[in-house]
């Protein structure tokens, strides 16, 4: 009988000793199973833009967005790094705000226009580096993304410097672009001078005019009399002015002159005096002055 008992009860104890390492085991496994779960799903920080694969043209308004978890992500302030590679090519900006309610942004308005084109990446840093030790690492970084040649426009027409235009000509300006330059281009006439005189005037031609197609576009303008209510300058030199604020693009077409031969005589009869303009593109055009007719004669009987 002796014999038969001990056995089982040394399989007692045996199974006992099993299933309490066996718990213990469950119970570790579980843990590192849970902190590894949270280490996967908490992201600090994420940068939301760029993504990879996206291309932003160079000169053109954009915008790095993130988003993060108030909770573990404790810096109040990131710096923003231009990456190629692995090495920062420059500091974007050293110091801005995270954000609020778990997301943040940074307008880079033309700041890309002098990087060259090619493939980059971003990186975000907490500035508050005690919080790393509580939370792990405070920072992020981008998938590449591609920063392309900037847009160029040249005015083709006027073609050379020296052409000449009249007051109540009608003139097509032309111009080939590259690039995308959004929807609407600014056009001005510049008044020119040598060295450049900030008191001098340009014209608002068109706040609004369609960039083209193909990588083309025009505009008819009617060469002005007059601007701001007096005489245009036939002696000075001009250009057109075209571009946009869109893509941070702008260019300065030909000089020319506008020429207008202004002619001062004394009306018969008066002693008054009229100016009249007469356009150089009909030099043999007669001009008419229109003088006043004479007041009737008395007549003695």
């Amino acid at each position: 009988m002796s014999y038969k008992k001990v056995p089982i009860l040394v399989l007692l104890i045996v199974l006992l000793f099993s299933l309490t390492a066996l718990a213990a085991t469950s119970t570790k496994l579980g843990s590192n199973a849970g902190n590894a779960m949270e280490l996967t799903l908490s992201q600090p920080i994420t940068i939301t833009s760029p993504q990879g694969g996206d291309v932003w043209q160079g000169g053109t308004n954009q915008t790095i967005s993130w988003k993060y978890s108030p909770t573990s992500f404790k810096a109040q302030t990131v710096k923003i790094l231009l990456l190629k590679g692995d090495t920062v090519v420059s500091t974007i900006v050293a110091s801005t705000s995270v954000g609020a309610h778990g997301s943040g942004s940074f307008q880079l308005g033309s700041l890309i226009k002098s990087t060259l084109p090619g493939t980059y990446r971003i990186k975000i840093i907490g500035n508050d580096m005690t919080a790393m030790s509580r939370t792990g690492a405070q920072f992020n970084i981008s998938d590449q993304f591609t920063i392309s040649e900037p847009a160029k426009i040249t005015i083709t027409f006027p073609t050379s410097n020296g052409q000449t235009f009249v007051p109540g000509q009608q003139v097509t300006i032309t111009w080939d672009y590259t690039g995308d330059l959004g929807s609407t281009l600014y056009l001005r006439l510049v008044h020119r001078s040598d060295p450049p005189i900030a008191s001098l005037f340009a014209v608002n031609i068109d706040d609004k005019a369609p960039v083209g197609s193909g990588g083309h576009g025009s505009d008819n303008w009617v060469i002005p009399d007059k601007v701001d209510g007096a005489d245009i300058p036939t002696s000075a030199t001009y250009s057109f002015d075209i571009g946009n604020h869109y893509a941070s693009v702008g260019a300065m077409g030909k000089e020319f002159k506008i020429n207008a031969q202004r002619i001062t005589t004394t009306v018969p009869n008066t002693n008054t005096q009229t100016t009249i303009n007469q356009h150089l593109s009909n030099p043999g055009e007669k001009v008419g002055l229109n003088p006043q007719p004479e007041p009737p004669r008395e007549i003695k009987r």
